[in-house]
């Protein structure tokens, strides 16, 4: 079991903390906490009464969140229509 005290010792930030960091409005803060962005929560916790973000999963969020997807060097294949629209064109001489 996770004592207080152990909670206390631990790296953390109260909300207007993240908001001066981030340079975002605290509603945005609330908002990541409820509802996410891009999939992933922002973790908030309840500390002696306030609510707090553990600097080690503010850091986890930002990684989460800034990582854009790599894209896809490989063409998806023709469709079925595109195929025969060529083939109809080809017929056709154009």
């Amino acid at each position: 079991m996770v004592t207080t005290a152990a909670l206390l010792t631990r790296p953390h930030l109260n909300i207007a903390d993240v908001c001066r960091t981030l340079k975002v409005n605290p509603s945005t803060v609330w908002r990541w906490a409820s509802n996410g962005l891009r999939g992933v929560r922002l973790p908030m916790h309840t500390l002696g009464g306030r609510k707090v973000v553990f600097q080690d999963e503010l850091d986890n969020f930002i990684r989460d969140t800034s990582e854009r997807p790599k894209p896809s060097r490989a063409s998806p294949p023709p469709s079925a229509s595109h195929l025969a629209a060529e083939a109809a064109a080809d017929a056709r001489g154009l």
